[in-house]
């Protein structure tokens, strides 16, 4: 199945805003996230908060990376721990390299394995 990597990107200063990943058609998944801060106003996450704070304007989504990923092998059950898509990793390298501004819930990424091999603990801050 593939998976698409993507940002959010703020129209007023073109900053990267929200890394996420979906096997949805990019539009689709946008226009969630946009429904989404428009009906839950007591949905406080965020990057909800933040596409609110935008309206009228709309976020600008952009396609990081896309990435291909196959059934595990016979021998590796999906639920084993073995396993993973590609995409989960991926989706970690794109938060490590825009966590400066991300709006991304860094405490939760920190405790998924690929965050270790990727990031170097000493330069992970919290939000401003």
């Amino acid at each position: 199945m593939r998976h698409y990597i993507y940002g959010l990107i703020d129209p007023r200063d073109y900053r990267v805003r929200y890394v996420g990943r979906t096997s949805q058609r990019m539009e689709e998944r946008l226009a969630q996230h946009v429904n989404t801060a428009e009906r839950s106003k007591r949905h406080s996450s965020p990057v909800y908060r933040w596409i609110r704070e935008l309206l009228p304007l709309r976020p600008r989504l952009v396609c990081l990376e896309i990435c291909d990923g196959d059934a595990p092998p016979p021998s590796v059950s999906r639920r084993c721990a073995e396993y993973r898509h590609p995409a989960q990793a991926a989706e970690i390298k794109w938060i490590k390299r825009f966590r400066r501004d991300c709006l991304n819930d860094l405490e939760t990424e920190q405790r998924k394995r690929d965050w270790q091999k990727l990031v170097n603990p000493a330069e992970v801050t919290g939000h401003e």
